[in-house]
């Protein structure tokens, strides 16, 4: 259950989501055990350049990681 949360993440919260994200947990167990909605732990590794799996054992890319990937936008 997510709780109501007011600004970001702590630093002590942060560093928690990397060594999970270093353990292969996915975005549901990060959320369960930060007590927070699984888009806000989207966002925050998206900021801090992690990739967690979702529930279906995918891989998430970061944008930081999605041009390594080769998956630029094209503009016309």
């Amino acid at each position: 259950m997510a709780k109501n949360r007011r600004g970001s993440f702590s630093l002590k919260e942060d560093r928690q989501l990397i060594q999970m994200a270093a353990a292969s947990a996915t975005l549901e167990e990060a959320a369960a055990v930060l007590r927070t909605s699984v888009k806000t732990i989207e966002r925050t590794a998206k900021r801090l350049g992690l990739t967690l799996k979702g529930r279906d054992g995918r891989k998430r890319l970061s944008a930081r990681h999605a041009d390594d990937q080769g998956l630029k936008a094209k503009g016309k």
